[in-house]
């Protein structure tokens, strides 16, 4: 099982503002299959 932290994005992060929040979220990765799960962390 492998496990990735990472930012979720809609937009490029050229487009997004200083003030601009964005969600990290966990996806795990296992048996080939994935699952991506929010922290409910916003940076």
């Amino acid at each position: 099982m492998k496990v990735f932290y990472e930012l979720t994005t809609k937009k490029s992060f050229s487009e997004y503002d200083l003030n601009d929040e964005v969600m990290i979220s966990v996806r795990y990765r296992y048996s080939g299959k994935r699952l991506n799960t929010s922290t409910g962390v916003k940076t």
